[in-house]
């Protein structure tokens, strides 16, 4: 009985004891700094998925967290920490699935107005109908090419699919009933009720997948308990995981990224909306651009940060931002603009030679453990 009484009354220590022991461990093996950075990761994405306004994302906003989040499930595996909610995987990879087959569907749709637009040139119809035919191509192309249209955006293009549709088929019928171009035009409208489908499928599984993702585990709050700072001489401001240094110096791009290497970090990656929002906070007050990591010197039109980190977040001002900037195909860096200028930090292409307001440094904050 005493033997009883006494391992009754031990165990409990022996099991606080040997929990302790491993949280301790675990907070000061080597890994663990990196593992609690990817959880850091995975619960901003999960944040953000669960309290964004599904009338407002966008396709590139879902393909943005879907990298993140099958990043965050190939990246490197910790001994003892299972950093990674499984429903936040499964949703990851659910989604991945759908983006796909909205891809092949917007593929067929591009095809099949290229099928319909060969037949238009070739085939004689009335005035009327060719500028239809042509207004509903330029309209169909511009839609599904479109990732930046919010869901309610599509909600609303919808009717006038619809009404496009419906104007189409008839005129086309009784327009000299011209099988083939009214073949195109039926093949057409097939694939782009497919891409409405797939577009309708995507955000009904974003939504209900998104509500239903678990809270983070308490437990992993423990392991990672700790304090980011930001280390060094200079004045740099924690956002997150991440330190940011604005430095008010009139650099090329590559003087500006020396400069940030010298003070320990890179010309800064931005990979969130909470990067961002540091970026906006700073240039409110500015009447000049600033340079950031972004460029694509080694390979035109494939662009990469200094520091090596994916490209998972853009906030370009516009399409010709991205693809002409200022000056064309010498404009192989980055700068964001500031609200003087009509934008909220929006970023351009621009020449590296060119100097600017100044520059954003960044690098890893370090995670002081106890």
């Amino acid at each position: 009985m005493d033997f009883l009484k006494a391992t009754v009354t031990i165990l409990p220590m022996i099991c606080f004891a040997l929990c302790f022991a491993t949280i301790y461990a675990a907070r000061h093996d080597p890994d663990t700094k990196e593992a609690c950075r990817t959880y850091e990761q995975f619960k901003t994405v999960q944040e953000q998925l669960s309290h964004d306004d599904i009338d407002d994302v966008t396709i590139a906003n879902l393909k943005n967290d879907v990298d993140i989040i099958l990043r965050l499930k190939t990246t490197k595996r910790f001994p003892h920490l299972l950093l990674y909610d499984s429903g936040l995987i499964v949703f990851g990879i659910d989604l991945n699935k759908k983006l796909k087959k909205l891809s092949k569907t917007s593929q067929r749709i591009l095809a099949s107005v290229n099928t319909l637009t060969q037949l238009l040139d070739n085939t004689t119809v009335s005035d009327t109908l060719k500028k239809n035919f042509e207004e509903y191509i330029v309209e169909m192309k511009s839609d599904v090419s479109d990732d930046d249209m919010s869901y309610k955006e599509f909600l609303q293009r919808e009717d006038i699919f619809e009404h496009y549709n419906t104007m189409i088929s008839k005129q086309a019928l009784t327009d000299g009933h011209n099988e083939a171009l009214v073949k195109a035009l039926m093949n057409t409208m097939k694939s782009q009720s497919k891409w409405v489908s797939s577009v309708k499928n995507l955000y009904k599984n974003y939504k209900n997948g998104a509500f239903r993702l678990a809270t983070v585990r308490p437990y992993f709050n423990q392991m990672c308990k700790g304090q980011y700072e930001c280390k060094g001489k200079d004045d740099w401001t924690l956002v997150g995981t991440t330190c940011f240094l604005t430095v008010f110096s009139t650099k090329s791009f590559s003087k500006a990224q020396a400069d940030c290497v010298t003070r320990g970090g890179n010309l800064a990656s931005i990979h969130s909306t909470r990067d961002m929002d540091h970026i906006r906070d700073v240039l409110q007050n500015q009447s000049q651009a600033f340079y950031i990591g972004l460029n694509d010197i080694a390979n035109e039109g494939t662009f990469v940060w200094p520091d090596g980190s994916p490209v998972n977040f853009l906030a370009w001002a516009t399409e010709e931002g991205l693809k002409e900037g200022v000056f064309g195909l010498y404009d192989d860096c980055t700068q964001v603009m500031p609200p003087a200028w009509g934008f909220d930090g929006d970023w351009r292409n621009v020449p590296c030679a060119g100097v600017h307001g100044g520059y954003f440094c960044s690098k890893h904050a370090v995670l002081s453990q106890g």
